[in-house]
C-alpha cells in the first residue's frame, strides 16, 4: 500500500462548519428552554385567558382573576406588578420584567378598566370592568 503524504491536517472550512452547528444547536436549545421555561411562557398564558374572559363578557361585568402566580414572578424579577397588565386598543398586554412582555388581541369593542387587589400577603387579584364603548 502507498502512504499518500498526509499528515492529518484538519481543513478550515469542517472545523469553521463545526462551530458553526456547535453555535446553532446551543442557541436553539436557549431559546426553547427560554420560552419553555420563563416569564414568556406565563405572559403568554394570562394575556390569552384574560383576552378570553373579555370577549365573553357583556357590558358591565366585574371580572376578576387570581394573579399570584404572577404576582410571585414579578417579585422574582423585581418588576412592579402594577405595570403588568396594560389594555389599549382591544389588545392586552401582560409583562412581567422589564423586556415587552406579550400581547394579545381581543374581539370585543368594549372599555376595559382593571384594579390590582392584594387580599392578604403574597395574593393578588386582577380586577377588570367591562364598560360600553361611549
Amino acid at each position: 500500500m502507498k502512504k499518500l503524504n498526509k499528515k492529518g491536517n484538519i481543513p478550515l472550512e469542517e472545523v469553521i462548519f463545526v462551530l458553526l452547528n456547535i453555535m446553532f444547536f446551543s442557541m436553539l436549545f436557549v431559546f426553547v428552554y427560554n420560552t419553555s421555561h420563563g416569564v414568556f411562557l406565563s405572559e403568554k398564558l394570562y394575556a390569552k385567558k384574560i383576552a378570553l374572559a373579555i370577549d365573553s363578557a357583556k357590558p358591565g361585568t366585574q371580572i376578576s382573576v387570581d394573579i399570584s402566580e404572577l404576582y410571585g414572578i414579578a417579585q422574582e424579577n423585581e418588576f412592579d406588578i402594577s405595570d403588568s397588565f396594560y389594555f389599549k386598543d382591544n389588545q392586552v398586554n401582560v409583562k412581567l420584567s422589564k423586556e415587552d412582555g406579550y400581547s394579545y388581541n381581543y374581539f370585543t369593542n368594549y372599555q376595559v378598566e382593571s384594579v390590582i387587589s392584594f387580599p392578604e400577603e403574597d395574593q393578588a387579584t386582577l380586577n377588570i370592568k367591562v364598560r360600553p364603548n361611549d
